[in-house]
């Protein structure tokens, strides 16, 4: 008997390393102006956060890709971030000088994406802003189908 195994464990399976996620993330005008923009690497599994210029903040987690190139975005958010370095108020306190007050989300959802296919969303509250949401896999790309190819 040539190559038989004749042990009753099952046959091991080497578990796939976690892929490193590019993502991209813009937030537009109503009339498509980008306004704040930026890239961002991520390994599956890991947690994120970046500003987007000098008027927003994005925090997520990176889910794993799945077998037909989908993607889960954990507590992905969104928020302005409050350029006035001042004393202001917040709720019933005096922040110092250089303390951040948490912001109000604009967007606080989980989001489900398809790699190389960006992902947008509108967002209404004082002006309405376009979220839009690429992802790719570092050195592969998603073909048709789904499934992934090498370049």
């Amino acid at each position: 008997m040539v190559g038989t195994d004749l042990s009753n464990d099952p046959p091991s399976v080497a578990a796939p390393a976690s892929s490193e996620l590019l993502f991209d993330v813009q937030v537009l005008k109503a009339d498509l102006e980008v306004i704040a923009r930026t890239e961002l690497t991520a390994l599956e599994g890991e947690s994120v956060a970046a500003t987007l210029g000098d008027r927003f903040e994005v925090a997520f987690k990176a889910g794993s890709v799945g077998d037909d190139g989908r993607l889960r975005l954990e507590g992905f958010r969104i928020a302005p971030v409050s350029a006035n370095k001042s004393r202001r108020y917040e709720a019933d306190r005096l922040l110092e000088p250089g303390e951040r007050r948490e912001s109000e989300p604009m967007l606080h959802a989980t989001l489900n994406l398809w790699l190389d296919q960006p992902l947008t969303l509108i967002v209404a509250q004082e002006e309405s802003l376009v979220v839009a949401v690429t992802c790719r896999r570092e050195g592969l790309s998603s073909s048709p189908q789904g499934g992934t190819t090498t370049p």
